[in-house]
């Protein structure tokens, strides 16, 4: 074999595997267990196919160019099933913590919440200006990005879209505020008793629990 071919092998073995190695890498840290695995079936299956190549000597510069589209091709799939499978997860979540609200206190119900922010996020948006208020999760499960929207699904069964345009931060509840629920509900005892309100009126069946004040609404 020729030098130069083994030279763009070297490298071309390299970049594949430093591509790969930072993907596992931030599935890692992101704690998608599905996603790791995925990639490593990934990473086992390019080891087989390169060694069925050596064996049979049946090296092409063609071989080397369908190994590495078959990669993108499998990064993309990959990436569509993360997405998909991120959705679905988050989604039974949801229907489980609405199926969970009937039947459980309302203290209790958000120290549950609160204790599962680590694995499903759970926030608040408060639009003091059309006097409503939601409790809900980014479906897509990322992390938050300034500038990036978001798909917001609430525990009152709405399904919202916005742009994140400041920090999720709270600095007054008198300005719009998207932040944990943590932050919110125990940041003085206005904020709890309009997140209390809002599960309770879920509880009880009212139409629109997410507006404010409503305490006359129809049931």
């Amino acid at each position: 074999m020729e030098a130069s071919i083994i030279f763009f092998w070297v490298i071309y073995t390299l970049i594949v595997i430093s591509f790969l190695k930072s993907i596992i890498t931030g599935l890692i840290k992101e704690k998608n267990k599905t996603g790791v695995a995925l990639y490593i079936s990934i990473l086992l299956s390019v080891g087989y196919t390169l060694q069925y190549i050596h064996n049979y000597d049946i090296f092409s510069a063609s071989w080397g160019v369908g190994i590495f589209v078959t990669i993108i091709v499998l990064s993309i799939v990959f990436n569509l099933l993360c997405i998909l499978s991120k959705r679905i997860l988050i989604s039974r979540h949801i229907r489980k913590m609405q199926k969970k609200l009937k039947h459980t206190s309302v203290s209790d119900f958000i120290c549950y919440l609160i204790e599962k922010h680590n694995k499903y996020p759970v926030y608040v948006l408060h639009i003091p200006s059309n006097n409503t208020i939601e409790i809900g999760y980014n479906i897509m499960n990322e992390n938050l990005v300034i500038g990036k929207g978001i798909h917001f699904r609430t525990l009152s069964n709405r399904s919202l879209y916005f742009t994140l345009t400041q920090p999720p931060l709270i600095a007054t509840i008198k300005d719009d505020v998207f932040c944990t629920l943590h932050d919110y509900y125990n940041h003085n005892n206005e904020t709890k008793s309009t997140i209390d309100n809002y599960i309770s009126k879920i509880q009880d069946n009212h139409n629109t629990p997410w507006i404010l004040n409503n305490e006359n609404v129809q049931k």
